[in-house]
């Protein structure tokens, strides 16, 4: 009797934590696709094909699935960054280019809510962080011979030209192509790391 009455509770617990990341699925889906307030609770307990109180019940409330949702999709672009092999720039370029052209969308969404939710802001700023040494990586050496406050401030800038919001305002702003990004991000890449 005490296995069966065991193997039940074992079903029990993985039915809930299958239950629990189908919530989390459907956080991640909805809110990568739409802006934080035209998602509700309701909205991703459909999604996931449950009931408003099971959302409820597993305790998680709109701001922390939002931060479940942007912590899996920030985790997801760091991993496929941290795999990139080194083969030159425009091969690196096309690369980030590609990344955002499926998450660049969500990203930039979800980094609209940092002044709001500071464990978002928290996050970002960890990514923030890996991206510099990510950068630092690919083309510190290019920049040693720079004093510290320099080198720092140029570290900062390949950030800022090779990011999210970069490739957003190309792209969504200005209506580039992805090759055309590509070019502008070259640009401004070897003007940084260029010797003055």
């Amino acid at each position: 009797m005490p296995d069966k009455r065991r193997y039940r509770m074992g079903a029990r617990a993985q039915k809930a934590a299958e239950t629990r990341q189908r919530v989390f699925d459907a956080a991640i889906a909805l809110f990568g696709a739409h802006a934080y307030e035209q998602v509700s609770l309701q909205d991703i307990a459909s999604r996931a094909g449950v009931g408003l109180q099971t959302v409820v019940r597993i305790g998680a409330s709109k701001d922390e699935l939002f931060v479940t949702a942007a912590r899996q999709i920030q985790l997801d672009v760091a991993l496929r960054l941290a795999a990139v092999p080194n083969r030159g720039l425009v091969s690196t370029l096309e690369f980030l280019v590609d990344l955002y052209e499926e998450w660049g969308d969500p990203l930039i969404r979800m980094m609209a809510q940092e002044d709001r939710i500071p464990a978002v802001h928290e996050l970002f700023q960890g990514g923030r962080r890996a991206q510099v040494l990510w950068i630092d990586a690919r083309y510190g050496a290019q920049l040693d011979h720079l004093d510290a406050e320099e080198r720092e401030r140029r570290v900062v800038s390949l950030l800022v030209v090779t990011g999210a919001r970069s490739w957003y305002v190309f792209r969504r702003v200005h209506g580039l192509s992805k090759t055309q990004i590509v070019l502008a991000m070259r640009e401004m890449v070897e003007a940084l790391v260029r010797v003055r």
